[in-house]
């Protein structure tokens, strides 16, 4: 079985994600801009923290997870509604990085 698995939105995010994005997606394109010159290839994975999801980020199998927060310079602010990191997590994903689930 692969590792890799296409993220899909959870139920409850489904009237945010369907309001206007206009400002949403000026905010993404600006991160994707931002990460064109950082590091490409890691790998990302969503751990349950509270009552939501956090995103966690690293570079290499042999490193530990961290939240992505604690990475500034891939941290990027997310949509009000949405999971801790889910701007980072779309930016990252179109630079090449993969999502593992453990």
């Amino acid at each position: 079985m692969s590792d890799r698995f296409t993220p899909v939105l959870p139920v409850r995010y489904r009237a945010a994600a369907e309001r206007d994005v206009t400002e949403d997606s000026d905010l993404l394109l600006r991160g994707e801009k931002a990460m064109t010159e950082r590091q490409t290839g890691g790998q990302m994975l969503w751990k349950l923290e509270g009552n939501g999801r956090t995103l966690h980020l690293r570079h290499h199998d042999s490193d530990p997870w961290r939240p992505y927060e604690e990475l500034p310079q891939y941290a990027l602010p997310d949509p009000e509604g949405f999971s801790k990191g889910i701007t980072t997590f779309l930016a990252l994903l179109k630079q090449g990085w993969t999502v593992t689930k453990t």
